[in-house]
């Protein structure tokens, strides 16, 4: 029992500094990201970090390799309904995840760790909602000579500058999107 009740408070307090690192990445960059900043952050004391770590780098590269890799179900048949469940299962990824403002600047960084960061937490959002289009491409539902990773871009796009502009994004946002990409995406009408 002693040896659970470690791991799991190990296993807490590494998801405190992951959290932590993260926000303040996401906020203020890489720089703003010390030993210090990150205990004061997480709440997590100055010496388990400096136990755990050498340094911010150490620090950053460790985080990166924590994040869990996690993939939206996209396993819905293709279509309207389909698109519209998928798409509101990744707005609610991201924003449970990182917030829809701090993925905008997740997606415009120039850094070596938020690199890694995207390919832990973004890109298996990107290529399940992919594989759903292809389905649909396969089932004729989609239309076969449809860029899908630019609706991609431009429902990731809009999404993000909704939360932007507005401070949300209301709920009926995935059905006015699908709405307005439909008709570039469609094979045949009633789909």
């Amino acid at each position: 029992m002693p040896n659970e009740h470690a791991a799991l408070t190990r296993r807490l307090t590494d998801e405190k500094i992951t959290r932590a690192t993260l926000a303040l990445t996401l906020e203020s960059g890489t720089d703003a990201v010390t030993i210090e900043s990150v205990s004061q952050r997480s709440g997590v004391a100055k010496t388990t970090l400096y136990r755990r770590f050498a340094n911010r780098d150490e620090l950053l590269a460790r985080v990166a390799e924590t994040i869990e890799v996690t993939r939206i179900d996209a396993s819905m048949a293709p279509g309207r309904e389909g698109l519209t469940e998928i798409i509101r299962t990744a707005q609610a990824f991201f924003e449970d995840r990182i917030g829809l403002g701090r993925l905008g600047r997740l997606l415009s960084a120039d850094s070596a760790f938020l690199a890694l960061v995207v390919d832990r937490l973004v890109r298996p959002q990107h290529d399940a909602i992919l594989g759903f289009f292809r389905r649909g491409v396969r089932s004729g539902v989609f239309r076969a000579d449809a860029d899908y990773a630019v609706i991609l871009d431009a429902i990731t796009g809009s999404m993000v500058i909704r939360d932007a502009l507005t401070g949300d994004v209301p709920d009926a946002w995935p059905e006015q999107i699908v709405a307005a990409l439909w008709p570039s995406i469609a094979a045949r009408e009633g789909s």
